[in-house]
């Protein structure tokens, strides 16, 4: 049986008895439409699977894995009730060897419907000398029943024989666009990067529902002489697209593992500690994850891995809402309420010193922890290049204890410095790093990759509002920004 199935829908009260049938067998949510040509669509969840039946007008096309007994159930019953819309033909295969040309490129994804992390797009390109050669050790198969041993002893099998070409799409690109609309484009970067050699080439993807971006580029390349097969299961059938399926699938794999290694959570409810996984929708750990995540950080958005979109973030989202953060500083000098304090290193005794910025009170460190129990910093580029915090924790240590928040973005604003900045900077994060190790602070990277739309400034205060943090910067402006939605330190001179 095909895992898609299509039915010819002559009636809008057939339909509706349809509907009615299956909700006797199995819960049943109708979705939004994705898509502004479909009319209905619905979703059945059973055993840890789905099943979905979309309306195209008067076509029924009902997706989801044959080897499921609901899958068998749901097709007996529309046909009892209707006629499927022509007999489904296997595609015959094509002996790659047999076409007339040179080259072969696979393509394939990994991490399409994942609730974390980003999507990845492999390509691998072989010469047909190399695919004799492949197809000797190599058997084509469904790359996903492949356990992660599996999937790195292949990748370096198949270094031997493919080139290979990555393309990723992080979580929040995935939030602002459509899936088929970035396989498309994905696809179209990736086939773009050997234009060269595609006139001679074959090139073997799966049948994801492919878009007009992608159809279209086809359509002008097969005037060139480009042979394009587009197939169900490609990666179990054809070399080059479970090769590029291999790809994809080992790149997400190592970037679930390093978010996994920082991103457990420990329930304040139950105690638990929950691990973080690939993230499917149908794994119980997923939304386990996600609750105790809300409920160890009610006040934050959850973080940039997170695809916030997806059906089941958006139902914890409402469940469990985020808590709005107020938060202000009161002087005991004057009485005066603020969200910012000036923090300074005294040019006479070295030490570092927290004034209010209205009266210049000093606060002393007993009262400054009593008031700051916790502190979660984000610091800039002018931070570490004045390297106030290391300064800090060498004399007055207002901030030990403190969870300091480093964005992915210094890296390229330290880079550009001129070679002393440059050097201070970096001397300062192996200090901290340092004072990590020796249990002074917590030290976390934040990865702004994803944050393509922001300027450097804008990914901090982004990254100090998702993570409920304050802002330690040197920098006047982006401490006139800061004010407006956090708390921060402002870094000032004698």
């Amino acid at each position: 049986m095909e895992p898609n199935t299509i039915f010819y829908i002559d009636s809008a009260e057939k339909y509706n008895a349809f509907i009615s049938e299956l909700s006797h067998f199995f819960s049943i949510t109708e979705c939004k439409p994705t898509h502004k040509s479909m009319t209905s669509r619905h979703e059945i969840s059973k055993e840890n699977s789905k099943i979905f039946l979309t309306l195209y007008g008067n076509k029924l096309l009902i997706q989801g894995s044959p080897s499921l007994p609901a899958y068998d159930k749901v097709i007996e019953i529309a046909s009892r009730i209707f006629k499927p819309e022509a007999p489904i033909r296997k595609p015959e295969e094509t002996d790659l060897l047999s076409t007339a040309k040179d080259y072969f490129i696979g393509l394939d994804e990994s991490g399409v419907g994942e609730t974390f992390g980003s999507m990845f797009l492999g390509m691998a390109f072989i010469t047909k000398e190399n695919l004799i050669k492949a197809q000797q050790t190599l058997i084509p198969k469904d790359a996903k029943i492949f356990n992660i041993r599996t999937i790195l002893s292949l990748n370096m099998e198949s270094k031997k024989y493919f080139a290979r070409e990555l393309k990723m799409f992080r979580a929040r690109e995935i939030d602002f666009s459509d899936k088929i609309h970035l396989l498309d484009t994905g696809y179209i970067e990736l086939l773009t990067k050997v234009e060269n050699d595609l006139p001679n080439s074959c090139v073997i993807l799966d049948d994801y529902g492919i878009g007009p971006e992608l159809r279209k580029f086809f359509e002008i390349w097969r005037e060139k002489g480009l042979i394009p097969i587009i197939v169900h299961g490609a990666d179990s059938k054809y070399l080059p697209p479970m090769a590029a399926s291999i790809i994809a699938r080992k790149a997400r794999n190592t970037e679930i593992e390093k978010i996994a290694s920082d991103n457990s959570v420990v329930d304040p409810v139950t105690k638990e500690e929950i691990p973080l996984t690939q993230g499917s929708p149908s794994n119980p750990l997923t939304d386990k994850w996600l609750i105790a995540y809300r409920r160890a950080y009610p006040t934050q958005e959850f973080p940039s891995f997170v695809r916030t979109k997806w059906k089941n973030v958006k139902e914890i989202e409402e469940k469990y809402p985020r808590k709005k953060l107020e938060f202000s500083f009161q002087c005991p000098g004057c009485n005066s309420k603020f969200i910012k304090l000036y923090l300074k290193i005294n040019s006479i005794t070295k030490s570092s010193e927290v004034l209010c910025p209205r009266c210049g009170k000093i606060l002393e460190k007993s009262f400054f922890k009593r008031y700051f129990t916790s502190l979660t910093i984000v610091i800039d580029t002018s931070t570490c290049i004045s390297r106030t915090l290391s300064k800090d924790l060498s004399t007055t240590k207002y901030f030990e204890g403190a969870t300091i928040l480093l964005p992915s973005c210094l890296y390229e604003e330290i880079d550009r410095k001129s070679p002393d900045k440059k050097k201070g900077a970096t001397n300062e994060i192996n200090y901290l790093r340092h004072a990590k190790e020796n249990g002074l602070i917590d030290l976390r990277e934040v990865d702004t990759d994803s944050l393509v739309d922001l300027t450097n400034d804008k990914k901090i205060i982004y990254v100090a509002k998702s993570h409920s943090a304050s802002i330690m910067t040197k920098d006047t402006t982006q401490s006139l920004w800061s004010a407006i939605s956090t708390f921060g330190f402002q870094i000032i001179q004698n």
